[in-house]
């Protein structure tokens, strides 16, 4: 693909996406450069040119994926499609750009029709079964995360973006940590939606979301209690009382007289945030949401 997109056609849209110069494509989008043009008989967007990862060159990786979010709030074609029948995330799959088939999952780019199979997962599974899985980030793109992530939406769609929902399955053990176990969270959506730049439509809801995953990820607290999973919640209630038989007796004012209810404070909000650990009481992803599905 380096290659093929090396055309005096080349716009300088896309040149600025292949260099990963974030200022030059902010500048020439706000001047008015054609979001959806193509560098000539290929069909590459600019869009398609941010997939192309340039190995041991991590910084310009992360510079081409700012640039995608620029390309995509300024309304870039997610299902535009090459002279291969390539779209935009099928060619992310097929190189394994792992960050770049997230944040196009992310906004909602088909994933039943991308040139890459129709099975967009299990195409990939069979692409990537022999990639290995020992790579730094420096090295290769990783074929079995990528295999990881489209599994995983499978089965954790993108309504996750809901607030109710991602409550629901904190409450239901979702890891908060992005993987447990190497299995993903299902909170990983949530998570990386909540971190990626959107549109001013979305701000609000990504506001809340961004408020309840940092209140959960918060030691526990009489606060923060209704967020933790039902086990961690239930070994709350025993600590609490467990305090209370420590501080108080039957007989007013009890051992420790007036300094009961000082004393009680400290347990509440130093004992008992020591003796809780969120990751003891976190279960599988599968696990979570099936937790999550009994309680709606």
């Amino acid at each position: 693909l380096k290659d093929a997109i090396a055309f005096p056609s080349m716009q300088a849209l896309h040149r600025a996406c292949d260099d990963g110069d974030v200022e030059q494509t902010l500048a020439l989008l706000t001047d008015g450069a054609a979001v959806h043009a193509v560098v000539g008989e290929t069909g590459y967007t600019a869009l398609h040119v941010t997939a192309v990862l340039h190995q041991g060159r991590r910084a310009i990786r992360q510079r081409r994926m700012s640039c995608a979010r620029l390309l995509l709030r300024w309304g870039a074609h997610l299902e535009a499609r090459d002279h291969l029948d390539f779209t935009p995330l099928g060619l992310a799959c097929m190189l394994r750009n792992l960050p770049l088939v997230q944040l196009l999952t992310l906004h909602g780019a088909d994933r039943a029709g991308t040139g890459f199979g129709h099975d967009l997962a299990e195409s990939s599974a069979r692409r990537f079964r022999h990639d290995r899985v020992d790579r730094s980030p420096d090295q290769a793109p990783d074929g079995p995360a990528v295999v990881a992530w489209l599994q995983h939406l499978d089965m954790c769609p993108l309504d996750l973006l809901d607030v109710a929902v991602v409550r629901a399955l904190l409450r239901g053990g979702a890891a908060l940590s992005p993987r447990a176990d190497d299995e993903p969270s299902p909170l990983e959506p949530a998570s990386l939606r909540a971190a990626s730049a959107a549109s001013a439509d979305e701000q609000a809801d990504e506001a809340a979301l961004r408020v309840l995953m940092e209140d959960a990820a918060k030691p526990w607290s009489p606060a923060t209690h209704s967020l933790w999973p039902a086990a961690g919640r239930q070994r709350a209630c025993v600590l609490a009382r467990l305090g209370r038989l420590l501080v108080y007796t039957y007989e007013a004012p009890g051992p420790f007289g007036p300094e009961a209810a000082s004393l009680m404070d400290v347990w509440r909000n130093f004992v008992m945030p020591m003796a809780l650990q969120h990751r003891d009481y976190e279960v599988g992803a599968a696990a979570a949401m099936r937790a999550a599905a009994a309680r709606e």
